[in-house]
């Protein structure tokens, strides 16, 4: 299970839709759609406000962690 398919699951699970994440995220809907979908990665500022906007606990934190493919020696990646 990629990154995007656990944010949808754990986002569904809280009664979020994806426009409404985005909105807290602070990032497009098209952005939030296409992290979902296994496209984009976010930075660590988007990784931070997934973790707040979805009141992750420490389990979930490191299963969201491991979904995170390591790019630049980073986790999560930062934005190019």
């Amino acid at each position: 299970m990629h990154l995007g398919d656990r944010v949808r699951r754990l986002r569904k699970e809280r009664g979020m839709t994806a426009a409404d994440l985005a909105v807290r995220l602070s990032i497009s809907y098209s952005s939030m759609r296409v992290m979902e979908c296994g496209r984009y990665q976010p930075s660590l500022r988007v990784f931070r406000a997934l973790v707040e906007a979805l009141a992750l606990s420490d389990v979930e934190i490191r299963h969201l962690l491991a979904a995170v493919t390591v790019r630049r020696g980073t986790l999560p990646c930062e934005e190019a």
